[in-house]
């Protein structure tokens, strides 16, 4: 594969879990309670020309449920998360935006619990994890990196992730919507339960052989 005939799209998402410290515990007040993130998307062609896009993300409901017991290490047995899970999994899907406005993505809602359409990642990728019908549904993490936050004393209050979903991954599907989910082990082959922690929809993206797609997911904290 010639160089000039790869294309490469780089997504970076912010995930702000110090939204989960300064909500406003008063009845009522849900509108408050919803930690969001934003999500950077970039185009680079050929030439290394650069587009920027950006939307939003959310870190849903049963993210926050999961990390109030991993925090604290008690199971909370009215919820499907172990205490013992961590964030070591990515799904992606096709169900973040309609084919009729495929640029106006659907925003994520707190009490989503999954992918709207998720998408098979790869069928022979042993990295992978969730297999079924033939294919791996959850993509492993990246590289993983701290970084200190400047608006917080820098204090090392940021994660980065960088996930590349490669030339054969997803291909000749219409990318529009990932998660991270949390799971029991990050060993290739790992199987259910996997449970959704954040989610992010972006302007529908076509996925083939001769594209990457770069995916930044920052944690803040």
């Amino acid at each position: 594969m010639e160089e000039k005939d790869k294309d490469l799209i780089m997504i970076e998402i912010k995930d702000d879990c110090s939204f989960c410290f300064q909500d406003k515990l008063q009845k009522g007040s849900s509108s408050s309670r919803s930690p969001k993130g934003y999500v950077h998307i970039f185009s680079v062609d050929k030439d290394g020309n650069k587009e920027e896009i950006g939307k939003p993300n959310l870190v849903l409901n049963k993210g926050r449920e999961w990390l109030l017991t991993r925090s604290f290490n008690i199971e909370n047995p009215s919820i499907s998360s172990s205490k013992d899970e961590f964030i070591c999994w990515m799904g992606l899907g096709d169900g973040g935006a309609t084919i009729a406005d495929p640029f106006n993505p659907i925003p994520p809602a707190n009490m989503d619990i999954d992918l709207n359409n998720e998408v098979p990642i790869n069928p022979t990728d042993i990295t992978c994890a969730d297999y079924r019908s033939g294919y791996y549904y959850k993509h492993p993490l990246g590289a993983m990196d701290f970084e200190q936050d400047i608006d917080n004393d820098n204090s090392y209050l940021i994660l980065r992730i960088t996930t590349t979903i490669g030339f054969e991954d997803c291909n000749d599907y219409l990318l529009n919507e990932a998660a991270l989910f949390t799971n029991l082990s990050n060993e290739g082959g790992s199987v259910a339960p996997f449970n959704i922690y954040s989610k992010v929809t972006f302007p529908t993206t076509p996925k083939n052989v001769l594209r990457e797609i770069i995916l930044v997911w920052y944690i803040y904290f």
